[in-house]
Formats: structure tokens, sequence, C-alpha cells
């Protein structure tokens, strides 16, 4: 192993004796980790994603009921928020630590530094209190209320949709037996009252 050059020792021990340039590391190495949680967070909602498409998928194929499929997406979805709101808990004590960091750096009354505290600012507690404040800030819910609509949207559209088509295909079923017994009925009838039969037959159809 090869020993460390003089140039970056003299820099290390220049960096250890200046605060504000320990400030400065510090504020670097928290404005990082708090870019990881944030992909962490991407990951989780693209999770969400994945499983209200199940939701619908499974909704629309399997004919589920509609009351069914609404409380799967009630359970499913915030559950998936509630997981993104756990991973919230050491970005957000990254994010206070680094208001710490920047007052201090703002200060011109030289403030005494009190770091590097990394490990104890992302360490203290997460409770249940603070998931609360961090679900009610609109960039964290509002993913999920969009998505939870959307699902809600498009399953209600395919139960309106096959309820339609249902009743459309029972309505001609209905109009055909009802030509059929007609036809069948007046076999016996003259020439003007069969060709009057037939045409009122293809109204019925909707044949031209």
């Amino acid at each position: 192993m090869q020993p460390a050059s003089p140039v970056s020792t003299v820099a290390t021990e220049r960096t250890l004796d200046d605060p504000r340039q320990m400030a400065l590391e510090e504020l670097k190495e928290l404005q990082a980790i708090i870019g990881r949680y944030d992909e962490h967070a991407f990951k989780i909602r693209n999770w969400a994603t994945a499983i209200a498409g199940a939701i619908v998928v499974a909704s629309v194929t399997l004919h589920i009921h509609l009351l069914l499929t609404i409380l799967f997406g009630i359970v499913a979805i915030p559950a998936v928020f509630f997981v993104e709101l756990l991973h919230r808990g050491p970005q957000r004590h990254a994010i206070e630590r680094v208001r710490v960091i920047e007052a201090y750096l703002r200060d011109q009354n030289h403030k005494t530094y009190d770091g590097p505290l990394i490990c104890e600012s992302l360490g203290e507690k997460w409770t249940l209190w603070d998931m609360l404040k961090e679900a009610k800030i609109h960039f964290n819910w509002l993913s999920y209320v969009i998505l939870f609509a959307l699902v809600l949207a498009m399953v209600v559209g395919s139960v309106y949709r096959g309820s339609v088509a249902s009743g459309f295909k029972l309505r001609m079923e209905k109009s055909e037996k009802d030509t059929k017994t007609e036809v069948n009925f007046d076999l016996d009838a003259s020439p003007q009252d069969q060709q009057k039969l037939f045409e009122k037959a293809r109204n019925n159809l909707g044949v031209p």
C-alpha cells in the first residue's frame, strides 16, 4: 500500500483545522444522502404504480366486484405510501441537518461548528407524529391520490362499458327474438302484410 502523498495529507489537516471547510464537506455528504433517498422514494412509487396496474388488470380480467376492487386500492396504495414515509425519515433528518449547517455558514459572528454529525442526525427517532407531518407535504401525498383516482376511473369505466355492452346485447337478442316470433306467427298473412312485417323487422334490427 502506497503512503499518502504529502499534498493530500496537508489538505486533510487543513480541512480538519478549518471548521467551515469541515462544514462544507459534511454539507456535500448530506446532499448526496438526500439524493439517494429521493431515488429510493422514486422506486417505491414505481411499486405503487405496478400494484395499481395489477389491481386494474385483475379487476377487468377476473371480473372482481367494484367495491372489492376499491377496497384493494384503499389498502394497497396507502400501504406503499406508508413504506415511503418510513424511508423519508433519515432524509428529513438530513434536510434538517443541512439547515443547521447552512445557518452556521451564513453566520457572520463565527458561530461554533458542532459537527460532523451525520450518523447522529440520521439516527434520530422517526415517530408516527413525524410521519404525519411528512405526509402533509403536498409533493408526498399528491401522486398517490392521483394514482388512486386513476385506478378508480379505469375500473368504473370498465364496469360501465361492460354494462352498456351487455345491455345492448340483450336488447338485440330480444329484438331478434320478437322479430322471429312475428314472422313465424304471420306466415299465413297476405303478401302485403308480410312485406310490412319484413320492413318492420329490418327497422328493429337497424338494417337499412
